[in-house]
């Protein structure tokens, strides 16, 4: 043990300074349709420094002057400015030309230092808080918008962060893999944050300042130990991509009132009880929970799921190896959680082309339950994906009974009755589909077509006498 300790490498770090020209970096518009992402400028001159502990801390900071002292000269720039003033004329009578006064300065244009990254390249101790702290006093942070921490240096941003004005036009900040227990609660002050990376580390909670960084658009928090959420979190109204995979989240108080602009959520390999309610994230376009990642794309017209075998170690831990694979996705979505979004409905409309999944389904009265209640809401998307997941489940033994005992047939008469053909067809196409139930005799033909669907379904024949699809249906 005494020789591993003697001949053990020292702990070994790297640091990278990127500089630019001073210019704004690319604002995101405030629209959420708008695609525009940070936009950090392209490097002009760049400065890389090595060090270990066993080197002695001034010479490090000695070494590191006079690297930035010679790249700060290399690259700074005269610039010729040209000033034109047109004077009054002072006296009408005598002059009748007005002034013209031409002054030239040169002015020098130092590189403005805008990304730090540090790594380490070797051992697992810490850096010196007092090192790092001296090399950062030698260097202007109030230019520097993005900043990326590594393990070994989780505390000296704790330290840094006393001053958050050095920080002013700081833009990204990566502190993924820096060994955090804790966030200081001054990161909030930060208002101009629009990155926020904390992954792989030990954060239990996030901290309540994280609602006054009201211009953030990505949190990401994946591989930490989070049991909770800040309920401040709310006023993040430009979020656009919100990560928290594999923490020990159960009860999420999410609130997504005002995630107008949320594109990713993610919430895969956590233990969850139930979804947040997702109905007002209309942008929501990717989804993880459970064991199954949804994509859908802009206009909700396709999308791509993937589910982990039942073998994996979430699922193993939550239902047991021998369960069906989709089981933890059901139990989750149907039995305490609002499926009523166009995202989850699609996946789940895709998923049940499966016979399998479509039998699991089946078997799952809560699951045909939510289904009428899907058909009976107000989103012409989730209401069609809706349907076409009843019509696949109505022609399954005892479906159409337990269909009609959960009031499918008010969803029938409300779409037949509806002015959109589209809507029309959807109804008439899980009628058809649950006569088969009819046929023998599961479900008595009065009781699925009572008095006023079948006069419903008599005057939209008159109504569309030429329609091809409707006539098919009705006959």
């Amino acid at each position: 043990m005494f020789r591993s300790r003697v001949f053990a490498s020292p702990d070994a770090f790297h640091v990278a300074l990127e500089y630019g020209h001073n210019e704004t970096p690319g604002h995101s518009s405030s629209s959420c349709s708008s695609k525009e992402k940070v936009r950090l400028p392209v490097s002009s001159a760049r400065l890389e420094l090595d060090w270990s502990s066993a080197e002695p801390e001034q010479q490090v900071v000695e070494r590191f002057v006079r690297l930035q002292s010679r790249l700060l000269q290399q690259h700074t720039h005269e610039r010729v400015a040209l000033h034109l003033d047109v004077e009054p004329i002072p006296n009408a009578a005598t002059f009748s030309h007005q002034f013209l006064t031409v002054r030239l300065a040169v002015a020098c244009s130092p590189p403005v230092l805008r990304s730090i990254h540090f790594t380490r390249t070797s051992g697992s101790g810490n850096a010196s808080e007092t090192l790092v702290s001296a090399l950062l006093a030698h260097t202007a942070l109030d230019g520097v918008w993005k900043l990326r921490g590594c393990e070994g240096l989780g505390h000296f941003w704790a330290t840094c962060v006393q001053a958050p004005g050095d920080w002013r036009s700081l833009k990204s900040l990566n502190l993924s893999s820096c060994g955090l227990g804790v966030l200081p609660a001054a990161v909030g002050q930060l208002g101009g944050l629009r990155v926020l990376r904390l992954n792989h580390n030990k954060l239990v909670s996030l901290t309540p300042e994280l609602g006054l960084l009201t211009e953030l658009e990505v949190l990401s928090a994946n591989h930490n130990q989070l049991v909770t959420l800040p309920a401040e979190l709310r006023r993040c109204c430009r979020l656009r991509e919100l990560h928290l995979e594999h923490n020990r989240l159960v009860t999420p108080l999410l609130d997504l009132t005002h995630a107008t602009c949320l594109a990713s959520l993610q919430l895969y390999g956590n233990p969850l009880d139930y979804l947040p309610e997702l109905g007002p994230a209309l942008g929501l376009r990717s989804l993880s929970l459970a064991n199954v990642r949804i994509l859908a794309d802009a206009a909700y017209s396709r999308w791509e799921v993937e589910v982990t075998a039942a073998s994996s170690s979430y699922t193993s831990m939550v239902i047991g190896a021998r369960s069906h694979k989709l089981q933890p996705l059901f139990n989750l979505v149907f039995r305490r959680s609002n499926i009523q979004h166009p995202l989850l409905m699609g996946a789940l409309s895709r998923l049940v082309e499966e016979p399998g999944n479509l039998q699991l389904l089946v078997r799952e009265d809560v699951a045909l339950q939510q289904l009428v209640l899907a058909a009976l809401g107000s989103s012409s998307l989730v209401v069609g994906q809706a349907v076409k997941v009843m019509a696949a489940a109505g022609s399954y033994a005892g479906a159409a009974r337990r269909l009609v005992r959960h009031n499918v047939v008010q969803a029938i008469t409300d779409l037949v009755a509806s002015q959109d053909v589209s809507l029309q067809l959807s109804g008439l196409s899980v009628l058809s589909s649950l006569s088969a139930g009819t046929a023998e005799g599961e479900v008595a033909g009065e009781v699925l077509v009572p008095t006023q669907l079948l006069d419903r379904l008599l005057a939209l024949i008159r109504q569309h006498d030429t329609h091809e699809q409707v006539k098919g249906y009705s006959e």
